[in-house]
């Protein structure tokens, strides 16, 4: 159920806590402050991205209506070679 990127994310959070910054007060509160949120947010999409079934399609979901489908397969993008960027054509 639970996979080793899963276990390896915990791991290293346990381990950046109780080894790497144990005596560094300003470290333990940037930890606390940044880091854990971070890699609780991270835990949770793994979870959540590991226990959801891929074809599933949302309740209320509608198909694209047929003139802004056809109106996307019509839009080709080519480098820009003044910007550097992306440009529709």
């Amino acid at each position: 159920f639970l996979s080793c990127s899963f276990s390896i994310h915990v791991f290293s959070l346990l381990a950046s806590a109780f080894t790497l910054i144990a005596h560094h007060a300003l470290a333990q509160v940037l930890y606390g402050a940044l880091y854990v949120p971070f890699a609780l947010l991270a835990l949770w999409s793994l979870y959540a991205a590991s226990t959801t079934n891929p074809g599933a399609v949302p309740m209320g979901a509608r198909p694209i209506p047929a003139n802004l489908a056809a109106e996307s397969d019509s839009i080709v993008t080519e480098r820009d070679p003044n910007r550097g960027g992306m440009r529709r054509r």
